[in-house]
Order: C-alpha cells, then sequence, then structure tokens
C-alpha cells in the first residue's frame, strides 16, 4: 500500500486514515478515526532502512477520530522516507515523500 499522495486506508484497527502533505517539507499530518481503543506507535525510516524518528512511547488512543503531527522535519534530506505506523499488534508502511 503505497503512494505518493495522500493515502487513506480501512483496517480492523481503523478507518480513514489521511498522511498529509505527500510531499511533505516540515511536518507531516495524521489523521485517523479508530474504531477501538488501540496503541499507537510510529518510527520514520530513509531508504536506507536507517531510524529517522522513534516515538518509543505507547500512545493509548480511545476511539474516535485525532490528529497528530510530526514536526521539525525541515532538516531531513529530500528524497523518499517510509512511515512505519504500529497499531495495536497491527503493522503499516506508507511510503512518503520529501521536498
Amino acid at each position: 500500500m503505497f503512494s505518493v499522495s495522500e493515502k487513506v486506508l480501512i483496517s480492523d484497527n481503523f478507518r480513514d486514515l489521511i498522511i498529509l502533505p505527500n510531499p511533505f517539507h516540515d511536518k507531516i499530518s495524521i489523521n485517523a478515526a479508530f474504531t477501538n481503543d488501540e496503541v499507537l506507535t510510529f518510527q520514520l525510516f530513509n531508504v536506507n532502512g536507517s531510524i529517522i524518528l522513534d516515538d518509543k512511547k505507547q500512545n493509548a488512543i480511545k476511539t474516535g477520530i485525532h490528529s497528530f503531527q510530526i514536526n521539525n522535519l525541515d532538516k531531513l534530506s529530500n528524497g523518499i522516507y517510509f512511515l512505519h505506523l504500529i497499531v495495536s499488534e497491527q503493522s503499516y508502511l506508507i511510503k512518503l515523500q520529501k521536498e
């Protein structure tokens, strides 16, 4: 499920996952409607597989619509990155482009 544009996914854990903007410059917004109480963690990787950002804390998310931002990305080099979302025990990988 890769795209270099806005991506909408539907799963058992959430629906209407939207990652904006893509391509990004200095921040990424994550918007999702969670269908159950969940635990969310994320990592941002470069194309070499190096971890750029690792959210080690487990974010408890209640059922409902939530928005998150990943800020201060302006110092990253332009190129392709992968956002790895872990929602409870399910894993999602979204391809992003930095401009």
